[in-house]
């Protein structure tokens, strides 16, 4: 997430944005909220700049010492939260990811062959722990293959 103050368009691309460093300020020329048009003079080339710089910030209001610590703490406390919640989103639990598959909400042929091989005479699923099955090559042999991931 881009750290400043945007206006008009949206998340991704306002139209007005200015960051809380003031490098790579942006206006661009039309979005859904405001009328069309450029806010920036037109560039020595033709057409419209769209990247500015700040040369003069006047701004009103802000408090006393105190507020603004509050408030830088309040903003370093929401980073971080959202900073949180975007790597819980990438974390991917797999066992869960793996049920999956094999309850068949993911349709996948990655586990169609226990579907094929349950029935025949010489293998059997242990259902107690589906990680596993038994397939009996000889009478007097088994072999034991895992089916898990890991």
């Amino acid at each position: 997430l881009a750290h400043g103050i945007g206006f008009g368009g949206d998340n991704e691309e306002p139209r007005l944005f200015i960051s809380e460093s003031f490098d790579g300020c942006v206006a661009s020329s039309a979005d859904l909220t405001f009328e069309p048009g450029p806010l920036l003079p037109p560039a020595e080339g033709g057409g419209s700049l769209r990247n500015f710089e700040i040369s003069d910030l006047e701004v009103w209001g802000v408090g006393g010492e105190e507020v603004v610590s509050e408030g830088l703490g309040a903003q370093e406390q929401h980073r971080g939260l959202m900073e949180a919640n975007i790597r819980k989103a990438r974390k991917v639990d797999k066992a869960a990811f793996l049920d999956d598959f094999r309850s068949g909400l993911i349709q996948s042929k990655a586990f169609k062959h226990r579907e094929e091989i349950r029935g025949r005479a010489d293998c059997h699923i242990d259902d107690d722990d589906l990680n596993n099955y038994v397939i009996d090559k000889s009478s007097d042999k088994t072999i034991r293959q895992s089916l898990a991931y890991r």
